[in-house]
């Protein structure tokens, strides 16, 4: 219990001096009026309909303008938000609620969109409600025109695609340096619009703006993990009132080495503070202890079942993983996994009685952890109890602990 307490008080310790920061940036209201100040950076998923705003950094008043007092903000030279009213597409792109309707289903939104690239047309893009679409303005106009691609279906078996917005950018943004298969070829995503409207305004002679490109990036990662492990093991008998309990016994907490590697994934969001990671180590645990019974009223006699557990296994958790910057060098986190076990064989033998095979589960692992220069790692985790012998016995072994893990990249 007291294990548990302190792991949750430095998990909570990690969660407040983790928080994102705010940095310089500016807003526009309605009333055309700018207004220089420090912008929460959420390096927001989905378009923001509020952001967090202050004067100076050292503030404790914090003002939040919702997207009805917005016209537009901008946080240093890289991301850029402006408001419009648009004719939003809100057809499903999953089969279960795929529209057999070519057309698109406009609906009258107004949002704060994404600016990606800045010239003489300028490329916009909102993400949220399940939807990407991407949008577009010339240069001095507060026209703002839908790019269209929509998946629809034809019969139960086919889906097919309404891809508007190649044709529209061929005839719409003609151009001696661009040619057809520049927007034939064009896919509806971000990478491939933005080179497209790049390149257009460089062909147009306009200097181009690109945002978002210092943007959180997705990243794979490989490090080699060696860790001391500390893990017991209790024996429990669940079976009938009238049957003896001579099973249960609390087996003694030993120290192995932990040897594996990780591969962690950071995700394209949210200032590259999220990940996932697999983290595959071998591991063992050879425990002892002790059933003393004490049998007969009349003639006492004392009954000693000697228990060992033998338990070879590669752990494999699955988790996610947060990020909490300290500066520029330093950064904890925190981390949450479901982890398998593939056991080699072993079993947990009974002087006095039968023997039980390893047939282990799953279960939770948490993690707290520094990162020095993203290349060095320390992490505490903690496991908590994995059933480690056959489904469906009347015995369960239930194997806990927790490790500390050195981490360092490969990759």
């Amino acid at each position: 219990m007291y294990l548990k307490l302190t792991f949750l008080l430095l998990f909570s310790s990690a969660t407040i001096f983790g928080q994102i920061n705010f940095e310089p940036g500016y807003i526009i209201n309605n009333a055309n009026n700018r207004k220089e100040g420090f912008i929460k950076n959420m390096d927001w998923v989905n378009s923001p309909s509020e952001i967090l705003f202050k004067l100076r950094l050292d503030d404790k008043e914090i003002v939040t303008y919702k997207i009805e007092n917005l016209k537009e903000f901008g946080i240093g030279d890289f991301v850029k938000y402006k408001k419009f009213n648009v004719q939003l597409d809100m057809s499903a792109n999953s089969l279960a609620k795929m529209s057999y309707q070519k057309e698109p289903e406009f609906e009258i939104k107004t949002l704060l969109l994404k600016q990606l690239v800045g010239g003489a047309a300028n490329l916009f893009i909102y993400e949220g409600l399940g939807l990407t679409r991407f949008f577009y303005n010339l240069e001095n106009s507060m026209e703002i025109v839908p790019l269209i691609f929509k998946k629809y279906m034809i019969n139960n078996n086919q889906v097919a695609e309404n891809s508007e917005f190649r044709s529209h950018l061929f005839y719409n943004f003609k151009c001696e340096g661009i040619d057809a298969d520049d927007s034939r070829k064009l896919k509806y995503d971000k990478k491939n619009l933005t080179e497209f409207f790049q390149k257009y305004n460089n062909c147009m002679g306009y200097n181009v703006v690109i945002y978002n490109k210092n943007a959180a990036k997705d990243v794979f990662k490989l490090k080699a993990k060696v860790g001391i492990a500390s893990f017991n093991a209790e024996t429990d008998f669940k079976g009938s009132f009238f049957s003896p309990d001579i099973y249960s016994a609390t087996l003694s907490t030993e120290y192995n080495l932990r040897i594996g590697v990780e591969l962690e994934y950071i995700l394209p969001f949210n200032k590259n503070k999220w990940s996932v990671y697999i983290d595959p180590a071998y591991q063992s645990y050879k425990g002892s202890g002790s059933n003393n019974r004490i049998f007969g009223q009349v003639i006492e006699r004392e009954f000693v079942n000697e228990i060992e557990a033998n338990y070879r296994f590669i752990d494999v958790p699955i988790g996610v993983r947060h990020y909490m910057f300290l500066n520029e060098n330093s950064k904890l986190f925190v981390g949450v996994a479901y982890a398998f076990g593939f056991n080699f064989g072993g079993e947990v033998t009974f002087s006095e009685s039968n023997d039980l095979e390893i047939n282990s589960t799953a279960n939770a692992n948490f993690g707290l952890g520094y990162e020095f220069k993203n290349k060095y790692s320390f992490e505490f985790r903690y496991a908590t109890n994995r059933n480690i012998t056959n489904f469906g016995s009347d015995i369960s072994t239930n194997y806990s602990g927790v490790c500390v893990i050195f981490g360092y990249l490969i990759l």
